[in-house]
């Protein structure tokens, strides 16, 4: 038996965005850099997304009372989830990074992941250890400027890494920080009806057996 502890990013500039501009995000503003209130490619997290993934450290206590500590940390590469994942379990000791666990891909600014290099310049006085694959390209080569991924397309992408977290870790509890489209995804492929997670928030899935539960 495996439970999943799933967590999305806290809020990033491209949601404030969102939140603002309403209707407008999907016609115009998702395809724009940003705005005067920050940038969108590799969205960081704006305050209130700060306060929000530390606030979910009380619940993480709870949860690790109920299920146990996870044995393996798993991350989308974007910078609004590497820092979700800090600031609500702390410096643990090691995360493996999957760029395959991001975001739907394509089109919007906010899905575009910076340089791997920029990125660990901005977690360079973090202690914790990032494992990134061997071959970990410096540039985004997922992300297309004139391609909007389909869900279809997006549940096959997530097959992949759902696979290579449960050939890792067979039984125990494990974690995973990583986006809203992402966690829709996983639930389709598990069999599961979608159910939406806020920003920072949390959701439990038991596997047993093939069959998957939500706990919460």
């Amino acid at each position: 038996m495996v439970v999943l502890i799933i967590q999305r990013h806290g809020q990033g500039y491209h949601n404030a965005a969102e939140v603002r501009y309403g209707p407008l995000w999907d016609s115009y503003w998702s395809y724009q850099e940003g705005d005067e209130y920050g940038s969108w490619a590799d969205a960081n997290l704006t305050p209130l997304g700060e306060r929000q993934a530390r606030d979910q450290a009380i619940l993480m206590r709870s949860l690790v009372e109920r299920y146990g500590q996870p044995t393996a940390f798993f991350c989308s590469p974007m910078r609004r989830c590497l820092k979700t994942l800090l600031m609500t379990w702390g410096q643990v000791e090691q995360v493996v990074v999957i760029e395959e666990l991001r975001e739907r891909l394509g089109v919007h600014a906010c899905d575009r992941r910076v340089p791997h290099s920029e990125a660990l310049q901005d977690l360079s006085q973090c202690k914790t250890i990032f494992q990134y694959d061997e071959d970990y390209p410096e540039e985004d080569e997922l992300w297309q400027e004139n391609h909007r991924e389909t869900e279809q397309e997006m549940d096959v992408r997530l097959r992949g890494p759902l696979e290579r977290i449960l050939g890792t870790v067979s039984h125990g509890v494990v974690s995973i920080t990583c986006h809203s489209g992402v966690i829709r995804s996983l639930q389709r492929i598990m069999g599961l009806s979608e159910q939406r997670v806020q920003p920072a928030g949390v959701m439990c899935i038991e596997l047993n057996g093939g069959k998957a539960t939500r706990l919460l």
